[in-house]
């Protein structure tokens, strides 16, 4: 079963895979009772609306099923995407935004875990407490299950380091290929070098290149190219 990694400079804790389904599941649900909201205008702007989609799709919806066609579409496990004036849209970013703009804190924590545990999301140590209260309070609604791993990812936040997620299926953290050490001999001699110094050598350059990917309480972050289904709707009105 998959896994999603929390590591700092001390070595990682895991979170049990289902409970990113249950957080992806979690940031659809939240995202479509958007999208359904907007049915009426949708429907009576069905010709218009169909222009978004990929011509191969378009006479799947030119149903009465229309509605559920659509929600199998959007929440399919492909690089689905919209044509929006012209530009062309990822659906999945676009799905987290809209779950992203309206939904609570936590639904925001469990976009971004969802998103970016395959790419080392990460954690400032200065970010801590509200992460912590955040994963209590999913922990307290029933949201998170805590005998997934999330108390020991409380016990891990207890630390003063940074934190990056990684997922079991993808690549791991430290990588030595993030840093661009990809020859045989250069990667060996990585992996001899004490944890903490791997740790702070992939953390270093994680900073530094990719600062969207810090995860902390920001309501106005964006996907992708920021686009969310509140947008989109107001080109048929």
């Amino acid at each position: 079963m998959s896994r999603i990694y929390f590591t700092n400079r001390e070595g990682d804790v895991e979170v049990h895979g289902r409970e990113r389904h249950r957080m992806a599941g979690l940031c659809n649900n939240v995202a479509w009772g958007m999208i359904d909201s907007m049915f009426p205008p949708f429907l009576d702007k069905t010709p218009d609306v169909l222009s978004i989609f990929q011509e191969a799709y378009r006479e799947l919806f030119r149903t009465v099923h229309f509605r559920e066609r659509l929600k199998s579409w959007l929440f399919a496990p492909c690089d689905n995407r919209m044509n929006v004036c012209g530009v062309e849209v990822d659906v999945f970013s676009t799905i987290l935004n809209t779950a992203y703009t309206i939904g609570s804190d936590v639904v925001r924590l469990c976009a971004r875990i969802h998103a970016q545990c395959e790419i080392f999301g990460y954690f400032e140590p200065e970010n801590r407490e509200w992460v912590c209260e955040v994963i209590q309070e999913a922990l307290g609604n029933g949201i998170f299950d805590a005998s997934a791993g999330w108390l020991k990812v409380l016990e891990m936040f207890k630390t003063w380091s940074p934190v990056v997620l990684s997922y079991s299926i993808t690549d791991t953290f430290p990588n030595p290929y993030l840093i661009g050490i990809k020859e045989a001999d250069e990667v060996d001699e990585f992996l001899e070098l004490p944890f903490r110094e791997q740790f702070d050598d992939c953390f270093f350059y994680l900073r530094k290149n990719s600062p969207k990917l810090e995860i902390k309480d920001d309501p106005q972050y964006r996907f992708g190219q920021e686009y969310d289904f509140m947008h989109i709707n107001k080109m048929f009105q």
